[in-house]
């Protein structure tokens, strides 16, 4: 009898262990439910800098859009608040983003480069109230010293021999064009190329490069605002100067178009094929094979 008893007092020490563990089980899921029941629910809305109307501003301590100022509006970034068109910046406060604005007088009604000054202009207004110089100036707002001038000047660069000066790219200052211009004027005339701030001899190479990334595995392509502005000028600056900086932006246009060839020979690594095939006979230019 004892041992018949055996077997049947294990299977039911088993099972009773088996519904306990069950049991335990469900009341733990019961109490964590609870607990979620009763726990407060915090829902914060996606926006984005582009969800944000042109008075607000995108705040990244909250992830919302906040409202801007008196005569105040949205920056570029949409991260912050900058002053309307004809109101200049009177305060800033650094640890908070928050500005203060006040309009310019009738007697200078444009805003100073910095946005701080209020100046006279000798010319036109631009679309943001500040003075605009035409080609080959240079918009000077203070003296030698750094005050504020009243009226504001439009300096011509001397482009010619021996200064061979231009307007750099803010238009606040002349600086000596490249050695890529003919030693008598910083003008790229024709059939010379003007590309990327520097002068290329005609028929090196076709201007009309393909500006597309293509990724030809995945069967689209893409056309690229830095490849417009950067391709010819990178590729050419390799090609007749053998520019390392060049060279380099070039290569690294190839491989942002995942090394895929168009069917055309003017995309970036089309470019770059070109490049090496005639610099192949040279062995080494600046350390780097074939360049």
């Amino acid at each position: 009898m004892g041992s018949k008893g055996g077997p049947l007092f294990t299977m039911a020490t088993e099972t009773l262990l088996l519904f306990s563990r069950h049991r335990f089980l469900a009341y733990l899921l019961f109490v964590l439910y609870r607990n979620l029941a009763d726990c407060q629910q915090f829902i914060i809305p996606f926006k984005s800098p582009s969800d944000c109307g042109a008075d607000e501003f995108f705040d990244i301590s909250s992830l919302s859009c906040s409202r801007c100022g008196s005569n105040q509006r949205q920056s570029s970034t949409g991260l912050s608040c900058i002053c309307q068109p004809g109101y200049r910046t009177t305060n800033v406060i650094p640890d908070k983003v928050s500005i203060s604005c006040e309009q310019c007088p009738i007697d200078r009604p444009a805003v100073t480069k910095d946005g701080f000054g209020c100046v006279r202009c000798p010319g036109t207004l631009s679309d943001e109230g500040k003075c605009h110089c035409p080609p080959g100036h240079i918009l000077v707002e203070k003296d030698m010293n750094g005050n504020p001038l009243n009226e504001a000047r439009c300096e011509a660069c001397n482009s010619n021999s021996p200064a061979l000066s231009v307007a750099d790219i803010r238009g606040d200052r002349c600086e000596r064009c490249t050695s890529t211009f003919i030693n008598s004027s910083c003008v790229c005339t024709a059939p010379n190329v003007p590309a990327g701030g520097l002068c290329f001899p005609s028929g090196i190479l076709s201007t009309n490069v393909n500006p597309s990334v293509n990724y030809a595995q995945l069967k689209f392509s893409v056309q690229s605002a830095w490849f417009v502005e950067n391709l010819y000028s990178s590729s050419a600056a390799c090609l007749v100067y053998s520019n390392l900086t060049a060279c380099q932006a070039l290569g690294n246009m190839c491989v942002m178009n995942m090394h895929s060839f168009g069917g055309l020979s003017a995309d970036a690594c089309g470019l770059f094929n070109t490049v090496y095939r005639s610099k192949a006979a040279l062995s080494s230019v600046q350390d780097i094979a074939y360049w």
